[in-house]
């Protein structure tokens, strides 16, 4: 057997997305102030809007969201976006940090400092001396070398 399917208003087929008395459910006009199958008083329907920073639904009057207190209708920066901004920012000075400390370490600048076994204070200089002359041309002098032949005598 089948049920039967409950008729709508006229108004409420037309409009999909028409609303709900909150006590008993059926499709009500956005202008009613009472439920025509309950008698609920229904306040009157505000207009939302989404929050543009944080994604919030709230009134369309509100000039300021209740929950990041941000103007609704300016786009902000989206959360996940500053929080990868200030990760990367974070291991780029941490990388700077690094590739200090292996120049540091490298160039001896800090085992420089450290006193010697002996208790006297080492510094290490690195002079390197450059003389720019000129070469004379190469000469060549071909130079005659006697050689023997070995003799050709049986025995």
């Amino acid at each position: 057997m089948k049920t039967p399917v409950p008729q709508l208003d006229e108004s409420a087929q037309r409009a999909e997305d028409a609303p709900r008395c909150p006590s008993c459910g059926k499709r009500v006009r956005a202008e009613m102030s009472v439920c025509p199958a309950c008698g609920l008083e229904l306040l009157p329907r505000r207009t939302r809007i989404r929050c543009k920073r944080c994604g919030s639904r709230i009134p369309a009057d509100a000039t300021v969201c209740p929950r990041c207190k941000g103007d609704p209708r300016t786009e902000g920066l989206s959360a996940i976006l500053i929080r990868g901004a200030v990760i990367l920012f974070g291991v780029l000075v941490l990388v700077g940090i690094g590739l200090v400390l292996v120049r540091a370490v490298s160039t001896n600048v800090l085992r420089a400092s450290t006193p010697s076994p002996t208790g006297a204070r080492v510094t290490v200089i690195q002079v390197v001396h450059v003389v720019a002359t000129t070469m004379p041309p190469p000469t060549f002098t071909p130079t005659i070398v006697a050689t023997s032949t070995p003799s050709g005598r049986a025995s």
